[in-house]
C-alpha cells in the first residue's frame, strides 16, 4: 500500500501490467483507518484485476486502431485495381495509335523484343 498522501489525502495502490506501472487505485478512506491484511490483500488482488482490465482495453484499442487503418489501406488498394482493370478494358477495346514511322502496324509504344537465331546461339533483340 502506498502512504498516505500529504494532508491526509488518499492511500493508493499502483497499477502495473507487463512490468510497468500504468495507473493508481486511489483509496479514500473515512480517517485515519488502514485496512487490515485481509483487506490489502483484496485491494491488491483488486488493483491487479484492474491493471490486466486497463492494459486489455489499450490493447483493444491500439488492435482496433490498426484493424481500420488496414481496411483504409485495403479500400485504397481495391479502388486502384478497379482503375487498372477499366484502364486495362478501355485500352483492349479501343485501338492504338498507329505511328507514322511503323508500317508493320506496330503500336509506337510496343517495346516487347523477338528471338533471332545466330547459329546455334539464340539472340533477343528489340523490334524495330
Amino acid at each position: 500500500m502506498c502512504d498516505r498522501g500529504p494532508g491526509g489525502g488518499p492511500d493508493g495502490l499502483p497499477l502495473e501490467a507487463g512490468g510497468e506501472t500504468i495507473g493508481l487505485l486511489a483509496l479514500y478512506l473515512p480517517g485515519d483507518r488502514i485496512p487490515g491484511e485481509s483487506e490489502q490483500i483484496l485491494l491488491e488482488a483488486l488493483s491487479s484485476q484492474l491493471a490486466v482490465a486497463v492494459h486489455h482495453a489499450r490493447l483493444h484499442e491500439h488492435t482496433t486502431g490498426l484493424g481500420a487503418d488496414l481496411e483504409h489501406s485495403l479500400r485504397g488498394e481495391q479502388q486502384a485495381v478497379a482503375q487498372l482493370k477499366a484502364l486495362s478494358r478501355s485500352r483492349a477495346r479501343s485501338p492504338e495509335p498507329v505511328s507514322a514511322n511503323d508500317a508493320g502496324g506496330r503500336r509506337e509504344d510496343d517495346r516487347e523484343l523477338v528471338g533471332v537465331d545466330v547459329g546455334s546461339h539464340a539472340r533477343r533483340a528489340p523490334r524495330v
